[in-house]
């Protein structure tokens, strides 16, 4: 070859499926799908025996004969790298629906019947109820602070900050219950709303 010329490139032409390995492109353009197709192929679990790693963890084809054989082993390709899911009996479809509407059904049922309640709306109870609970007891200081401040007697100091507590309870208790019945229902069945005087 004369000095200052180069070689032609030889134009790339199809790769043939007897290769023993290379790139996901290389396995894209061979299938005729876009590399991201072979990439989410892979993520999926629908090429596995003929995929490897490089030494910085990156997929690389073992085997393209294999990888081609997965890939038609997979399904068709719909063009982002799922494979579509074989098409069902009148029969499966029917079953199918049926199914979904006595799960439907018999959730309808669960909820009207009590045995589902609205979560939303207990959340929001929930809440209400934590919040008139923090403001009854931190209003217990408010109410008591000049009165023990004057006391010098420690016992004395103990019993009126029990009594008050005790007052603040047993309110909160007969305002949830009047709010929200179902609130304490629990706890007086336990007999643990029983034990505040």
């Amino acid at each position: 070859m004369p000095k200052g010329r180069r070689a032609k490139a030889q134009p790339r032409t199809k790769l043939k499926a007897s290769r023993s390995g290379g790139s996901l492109r290389a396995l894209a353009r061979l299938l005729g799908v876009s590399h991201t197709a072979v990439e989410k192929a892979i993520v999926s679990g629908r090429l596995v025996t003929s995929v490897g790693r490089t030494a910085r963890g990156r997929p690389r084809i073992l085997d393209f004969q294999a990888a081609v054989q997965e890939w038609r082993e997979g399904g068709r390709s719909n063009g982002n790298g799922d494979s579509q899911p074989k098409a069902a009996t009148l029969a499966e479809a029917q079953l199918r629906v049926a199914i979904q509407r006595e799960l439907k059904l018999d959730l309808e049922n669960r909820r009207t019947g009590g045995v589902l309640i609205d979560r939303a709306a207990e959340d929001r109870r929930d809440y209400e109820i934590g919040r008139t609970v923090r403001d009854a007891i931190l209003n217990v200081p408010d109410r008591l602070a000049a009165e023990l401040a004057a006391e010098m007697d420690a016992g004395r100091v103990h019993r009126r900050l029990e009594q008050e507590l005790r007052a603040a309870l047993v309110a909160l208790a007969e305002v949830i219950d009047r709010d929200h019945p179902m609130a304490t229902g629990a706890l007086a069945d336990d007999g643990v709303a029983d034990g505040v005087r």
